[in-house]
Formats: C-alpha cells, structure tokens, sequence
C-alpha cells in the first residue's frame, strides 16, 4: 500500500514537472479607425470610391517576452506567416512549461538576414506561401495590396501592390517591435495600417516590389503600425 502512495505522488509531481501554458498573439488590423475588411470584390477595384486594402500578409519572428528587462521566453521557430484574410492564420501560439509573468514582448516584422540566406525552408516558410523572390531576394517580409483613387501616377490606375522584403545590410527591411503589456495568455495587437498607407505615400508610388531605399522606408513605416488593443 506504501509503495501504491509513492507511486501516486511521483506521477502527481511529474504531471505538475510537465504542466503546459498556452500563449497567443492575435492580429488585427484598422484603417482610419474602421476595422479591416478585406474584401475581394473586383467591382470595387475598377470603380473605387475610397482607399481600400484586400491583403495584409506579414511575417513575424523571433518573438520574444520580457519582465524588468530579462527574457522569460524565446520562441525558436525560424518565422511565423500572419494571413489578416483568415482568423485562423491571424493568430500564433506558443506552449511554455510554466506560467509566465510578463510586461513586454518584442519580435521581428520578416525573416532576418542569417535564416533568408540558409535558402529554402518549410512550414511557414515554404515558398508554396507566395513570400519568397528567390535566394537573391529572400523572403518578402509583408505584403500590403489593395486600391485607392489616389494612386494615378503608375499602372494599374488606382492599385496597390507593396510587397517589401530585402535583407541586406543597405537594404534591410527587418524591424523590431517592442510593445508593452501585462501578463495575459492572449495578446491582443492591432496593426494601424494608416500608419503606412499615408497620402503621400499613395501618390507618390503605388507599386514596390524590390528591396531597396523606398522599400526599407515602408518597412520603418509598417513596423511603427503595431498597437496593444
């Protein structure tokens, strides 16, 4: 009977050893202060009556969570493809094996310059994803599209392509996020896209899809559009 007990408390205290915590970050975006929708109407494209976005694809990594300035976790995987058309790819969870205090988590928009140049991944990182150029290239850290009337100066009149990727040192298009939160197993972070989608931006140049100046210049913008809901 003594030798049952022990038995009992041993698997307790394993099963408190392996007890797991779910965590998750949740995406959403807003334009102007109206949620997103990301309609695919292509009535709408033909005759716009307003700025509109149909896609917001991005890649986040090496995401990380802080208390007083230390990390308490590191995800380890390579990158993490956010779809905004899609609930189910709007979110990525992470398992930790404790609870976690926490009042800051940090990650990368895209895929940084050691992982782009090891070439072709898998999960996530498949270019079957349609977010890779090629080992030249690398991986297009996000893409914006959609239309608005004020883009007249290139063709197609009134659309949008910003597909922004580079990561070379002249050309790097990989920012951190730093944002401040309390302990919660969901984080809820909005993307405030006007933050990129400015006038002059849509005047000036509707279509970016190579590395370089103007592309790192959107990707400073893009990373500055991430809010705590």
């Amino acid at each position: 009977m003594r030798s049952y007990l022990i038995l009992i408390l041993l698997a307790t205290c394993s099963l408190k050893g392996i007890a797991k915590t779910e965590l998750r970050l949740r995406f959403k975006g807003s334009f102007n202060g109206n949620p997103l929708s990301l309609a695919t109407s292509d009535t709408a494209i033909t005759n716009p009556t307003n700025t509109r976005i149909t896609k917001v694809r991005f890649y986040i990594s090496h995401v990380e969570l802080y208390q007083d300035g230390r990390c308490v976790y590191r995800d380890k995987a390579p990158g993490h493809l956010i779809d905004l058309s899609d609930s189910a790819k709007s979110e990525v969870r992470f398992t930790t094996r404790k609870e976690i205090v926490f009042s800051e988590v940090r990650f990368l928009i895209g895929i940084d310059s050691a992982t782009s140049m090891k070439g072709i991944e898998k999960g996530d990182l498949d270019p079957s994803n349609e977010m890779y150029w090629s080992w030249q290239s690398g991986y297009i850290n996000f893409k914006l599209e959609g239309y608005s009337p004020l883009c007249i100066k290139e063709r197609p009149k009134t659309e949008f392509h910003y597909h922004i990727g580079g990561y070379h040192f002249y050309e790097n298009t990989c920012n951190e996020v730093r944002l401040n939160i309390a302990s919660s197993n969901t984080i809820h972070i909005d993307l405030h896209l006007e933050q990129v989608l400015q006038e002059a931006l849509l005047r000036e140049v509707a279509h970016v899809q190579l590395p370089g100046t103007k592309a790192a210049s959107i990707a400073t913008s893009f990373a500055h559009c991430f809010f705590i809901h």
